[in-house]
C-alpha cells in the first residue's frame, strides 16, 4: 500500500533514520505484513515511488494530547503508545524516530490532538 511523504522526509527514509510513520487509520487499512510503497507527490503528476522493499512489521496505537493548550502557549504534548504514557526521553526519541530534528519541529507538525497508528517497518518498539 502507498505511504505518501513530503519531500523533506525522503532522505531520512533512504538513510534509515526515520523508523516509522504516524498516521490516522480509522478504517483499519494497515496490517502487519503489508508491502509498503513509499512515495512523494501522491495523487499528482510529480508522483515518485522511491522505496518498495519494506513491509509493515508492527502497528502501535498512538495518542498525542495537548491538555490545557492555550493559543500562543508552548505546551509539550502527552504521548501515549499502546496505553502507556511515554516519559520525556521517550517522547523525544519518538519525535526523532519519526524524522524530526527537534521537539519544536515535531510539535509544529502534530500541532493538535492526534490519534492513530505508528506504522513500523523495523523491529523497533516503544
Amino acid at each position: 500500500m502507498i505511504l505518501g511523504f513530503k519531500k523533506p522526509f525522503k532522505p531520512k527514509l533512504m538513510d534509515g533514520s526515520k523508523l516509522h510513520s504516524m498516521r490516522e487509520d480509522k478504517p483499519g487499512r494497515w496490517k502487519v505484513g503489508m508491502k509498503i510503497q513509499m512515495a512523494t507527490g501522491v495523487r499528482t503528476k510529480a508522483y515518485e515511488c522511491f522505496r518498495d522493499d519494506l513491509v509493515v512489521t508492527r502497528l502501535q496505537h498512538v495518542e498525542i494530547r495537548y491538555y490545557g493548550k492555550v493559543p500562543g502557549e508552548v505546551l509539550a504534548p502527552v504521548i501515549i503508545v499502546d496505553s502507556k504514557r511515554l516519559d520525556d526521553a521517550s517522547v523525544l526519541e519518538l519525535a526523532r524516530n519519526d524524522g524530526f530534528k527537534t521537539m519544536g519541529e515535531f510539535m509544529e507538525w502534530f500541532d493538535e490532538d492526534f490519534e492513530g497508528k505508528i506504522i513500523h517497518w523495523t523491529d523497533f518498539k516503544y
